[in-house]
């Protein structure tokens, strides 16, 4: 009894022992990493004042656009003139738009028209007054929208119905474009090619890479709706506007002002994480875990003494971003490749939030270099297509269209050189060489499905006049 109650003391201070050591270590490490967090907030607020959400929410608040020159609330209204099932079935008419990443000069089979016409005459049901401000020559000037928005206590469970809802129109404005293309009317193909932008920039520069995501995705489909009409057709209106407007778009700051977001948005969960306003279960919420995993919740107590280090390491690591998206876009990629993820469990366990919210950088820098490689390249076939329709024939060289129609030949993102073109038998190419930005796979995919440019790079084709709307060779 004696030997048992001897061992029962020696187990008590053994615990007692490991307890004292685990408790001395988690303060050793949260002093050492509040130190490092101190460090890079410093730099932080000596490099960007204002950089926390709060600061970001209140600015982006006192810059809304006026209530005249808002776009947001007319996309709402357009959207919110279709039931659920409507947007359904425009949403699955993928195979009409043909969203390829191309466009083609042969028009639809006939199964794909009779689609066409079946979606858009689903979506006659929206708000006529809305669609007419939206295609208005008036409205579409508008530079820019805002929508409401308020950060959720835990930031990653804010709600955007919006961003879905604004994609959504614009997929219905890609649907009125080739409608209007095909009916004869490329004019009107163009206005509302145009107002698919309007339908992206209505997100303006909400602090979430999600949100300029799909901004970048709405821009890249006006792009492809623009030169769609220009395979199908020859619109006389409305070009010079649009080609301003793409490379407007074009030189958007997507990926700084989502990064920029991700740091803030970031931050704020390290915060309230540590002053114990969000808990594990919010936590694990933020990258789709489970909430109910005692053991879990045990290990994420345990890790508090190692948050501060977690947090500056974050903070570390998407000041470094931010830096890198700073740079020209040509120099852009390979910066953001250059900079080190943090290591990983097993092979380490102090960052293990960081390496759970890190949002994946590169893909999205892959992403809106492409998009920028797009708009530059639609902006400038625009500018070969006037100098067309004002010459008759197509430029020998980009450097042949007059400033008054192409001020500047703007530079491949990819490269760092000139936009290249190219005369075709039938046509010309504007196009990036899109070294970096594309994977092998998906220009396998471009040339299995016909793209005219998979062999070039990132860009658009024209056609000459009569090689436009050609009836598909059954």
């Amino acid at each position: 009894m004696k030997r048992l109650r001897r061992l029962a003391i020696g187990f008590a201070v053994l615990v007692g022992v490991l307890a004292l050591i685990v408790v001395a270590a988690e303060a050793m490490l949260h002093n050492s990493g509040a130190k490092k967090l101190a460090e890079v907030t410093g730099v932080t607020d000596a490099a960007e004042p204002g950089w926390r959400i709060d600061d970001i929410m209140a600015a982006r608040q006192a810059t809304q656009p006026p209530a005249g020159a808002n776009t947001a609330p007319v996309v709402l209204s357009l959207h919110a003139a279709n039931d659920t099932e409507a947007w359904k079935h425009i949403a699955q008419s993928d195979d009409a738009v043909g969203y390829g990443g191309f466009a083609v000069n042969t028009t639809p089979e006939f199964a794909r028209v009779i689609w066409l016409m079946q979606a858009h005459h689903v979506a006659k049901g929206v708000n006529d007054a809305a669609v007419e401000q939206l295609l208005s020559k008036e409205f579409l000037k508008q530079a820019g929208g805002f929508y409401q928005l308020t950060i959720a206590e835990n930031p990653y469970a804010t709600l955007l119905p919006h961003v879905q809802k604004a994609r959504e129109v614009a997929y219905w404005l890609a649907l009125d474009s080739r409608y209007a293309a095909l009916a004869g009317h490329p004019d009107r193909g163009i206005r509302a090619a145009r107002a698919q932008l309007v339908a992206g920039r209505s997100i303006g520069d909400e602090p979430f890479l999600i949100s300029q995501l799909v901004r970048i995705a709405c821009a890249n489909n006006a792009a492809q709706s623009a030169l769609q009409v220009l395979a199908w057709g020859k619109p006389q209106d409305g070009l010079a506007e649009l080609q301003a407007e793409f490379r407007t778009e074009a030189d958007f700051p997507w990926l700084l002002t989502g990064l920029r977001g991700e740091r803030a948005i970031v931050d704020k969960a390290f915060a309230d994480f540590e002053a114990g306003k969000l808990k594990f279960r919010d936590v694990r919420a933020m990258v789709g875990g489970s909430n109910d995993n005692p053991l879990e919740a045990l290990g994420a107590q345990l890790y508090k003494g190692l948050l501060p280090g977690d947090h500056a390491k974050s903070l570390e690591m998407l000041n470094a971003y931010i830096a890198a998206a700073k740079l020209p876009p040509h120099q852009q990629l390979a910066a953001f490749q250059a900079i080190p993820l943090p290591p990983r469990p097993p092979e380490e366990f102090r960052y293990i939030i960081t390496s759970l919210l890190l949002p994946a950088c590169q893909k999205v820098t892959q992403a809106s270099l492409r998009a920028r490689a797009q708009l530059l390249a639609a902006s400038t076939a625009i500018a070969c297509e006037r100098f067309r329709m004002a010459n008759g024939r197509w430029p020998n060289s980009l450097n042949e269209i007059p400033k008054s129609m192409l001020p500047e030949v703007p530079t491949d993102p990819c490269d760092g050189l000139p936009l290249r073109y190219q005369e075709l038998p039938d046509g010309i190419a504007v196009y990036s060489v899109g070294v970096g930005v594309e994977l092998e796979s998906a220009r396998q995919r471009r040339r299995q499905e016909g793209d005219p440019l998979a062999e070039l790079g990132i860009g658009w084709k024209l056609w000459n006049p009569e090689k436009r709307g050609i009836p598909i060779a059954y």
